[in-house]
């Protein structure tokens, strides 16, 4: 239940940094974007990842950890994405 915890405080930490950097770069244009979105494609390429590319990621999508809760990072991930099929 913790990493469930700390992956949605991890999700939230990542959705405030692309809004915040999104603002400071802002220009008059209106500008759309899912930060959730933005958020499961990074994770999707983490999954894959390994190396400096991994660790790029890491930082970028606010996870600390090793293989073994990048392990449990995609069996929460599927999950997920299993229960939101069958609520559909």
């Amino acid at each position: 239940m913790i990493l469930c915890t700390k992956d949605i405080h991890d999700n939230g930490v990542f959705t405030l940094t692309i809004i915040f950097v999104s603002i400071l770069q802002a220009t008059r244009e209106n500008l759309f974007f899912s930060p959730y979105s933005v958020h499961q494609t990074l994770l999707l390429a983490y999954f894959a990842s390994k190396g400096e590319t991994q660790n790029q990621l890491q930082n970028a999508l606010h996870i600390d950890g090793d293989e073994a809760s990048k392990a449990q990072l995609i069996q929460l991930f599927k999950l997920n994405n299993f229960f939101q099929v069958c609520a559909s």
